[in-house]
């Protein structure tokens, strides 16, 4: 293995470990909900992840947070 491989690891270890994340799940009820998500997302070229944080903090800061 190469240093500069394994310096690169190392790195996004690094980074990864600075990083959060939240995982969402639907349920068979929610299906169609999480079936128009995901036909906007399509359709409109939006990354998911930046799409949900974008609602998260439009949602925060209507509420002052």
């Amino acid at each position: 293995m190469s240093e500069g491989t394994e310096a690169k690891r190392k790195a996004v270890r690094k980074f990864n470990s600075k990083c959060k994340s939240v995982a969402i799940r639907y349920t068979p009820k929610e299906l169609s909900e999480f079936e128009r998500f995901e036909r906007y997302i399509s359709e409109n070229k939006v990354n998911k992840a930046e799409y949900i944080k974008n609602l998260i903090k439009a949602d925060l800061d209507k509420r002052g947070y």
